[in-house]
């Protein structure tokens, strides 16, 4: 069992607002949907359904350095920030650990994907490299898909009910504040893709830098997406 820093918190009281969820809601989103496309798209290469040129082997690498470095910046600040905010304010009510053990299963999967893709990179041609993504992104995408289900599911409720809004919005920005300002071109997109487009209040919450970045880099993500996607 992972062990928490001390935290200060001031659990919710029954009368106090709930958290908004929905900012990690659209994070969550984003990230399933770049597992499912990925695996979708090494299952297409690893049966020569797609063509893997080199502009599309090379859009390839920087997705999956930004995919991955997003998945790992996401788990980092739920293990050391999220996490213990969640249990100190339950006091115990809630069981964590199942999934901050998922995250350590997940990093062996991150890396053998980086280096499939390095593989491809070198040589788009070479068939065990194709092979190996196929297997680590389908192995990610049901994973994380298991994974987020049950983080929804199980502790959701408990941060609405124990978390309070004062320390969520602590937990919140310290996630958004770490995201490298050389990726935020990818992110922002990444988010606004999968944000309902009829709740502004959402995508509103995101920082200024995002929805900057969103306005000046749209165009140099869909040409990312389009060449490796479409």
């Amino acid at each position: 069992m992972r062990e928490d820093r001390v935290l200060t918190v001031r659990p919710r009281r029954p009368t106090d607002p709930q958290v908004d969820l929905r900012l990690y809601t659209i994070a969550h989103r984003a990230i399933q949907r770049g597992a499912h496309e990925l695996a979708d798209l090494a299952g297409r290469l690893r049966a020569e359904e797609t063509v893997l040129t080199e502009r599309r082997a090379k859009a390839l690498e920087t997705f999956v350095e930004l995919f991955v470095s997003d998945v790992r910046l996401h788990h980092r600040y739920e293990d050391e920030i999220g996490f213990p905010v969640v249990r100190a304010s339950a006091l115990g009510a809630v069981d964590i650990e199942p999934l901050s053990v998922d995250h350590d299963r997940l990093g062996p999967i991150l890396a053998a994907l980086c280096t499939a893709t390095a593989g491809l990179r070198a040589d788009p041609s070479d068939a065990l490299a194709r092979k190996a993504m196929a297997v680590e992104a389908l192995r990610l995408r049901d994973l994380l898909d298991e994974h987020i289900t049950e983080e929804e599911r199980d502790i959701f409720p408990a941060i609405s009910r124990y978390v309070s809004v004062e320390d969520f919005d602590r937990w919140e920005r310290a996630v958004t504040r770490a995201y490298p300002k050389r990726s935020l071109w990818f992110t922002a997109s990444w988010w606004a893709a999968v944000t309902p487009p009829d709740d502004a209040v959402a995508w509103s919450k995101t920082p200024v830098t995002f929805r900057l970045a969103f306005r000046l880099f749209k165009g140099r993500y869909e040409r990312l997406n389009g060449t490796l996607f479409g």
